[in-house]
């Protein structure tokens, strides 16, 4: 069995936009919140872009808990 790390909003790594969510690629938090914002909606969308979630894998579950957050998206 894999196990996730676990945090809360005092450790959570995606509260700073300009914080890296993945280490194997250096993903920030603002860079994975931009592409959703453009409409990538999921793991595998955000992985394809950016190389997240394609190394170790533990930044997975940082990513699906920015893919659960609001999300302003840039006017037109």
């Amino acid at each position: 069995m894999i196990k996730l790390p676990v945090y809360n909003t005092m450790t959570d790594p995606s509260s700073d936009q300009e914080n890296i969510i993945c280490t194997c690629t250096g993903t920030t938090a603002a860079k994975v919140n931009q592409l959703i914002a453009q409409g990538l909606d999921d793991l595998d969308k955000i992985a394809s872009a950016t190389g997240a979630s394609t190394g170790c894998g533990s930044c997975d579950i940082i990513i699906l808990d920015l893919l659960k957050k609001p999300v302003h998206k840039p006017q037109k």
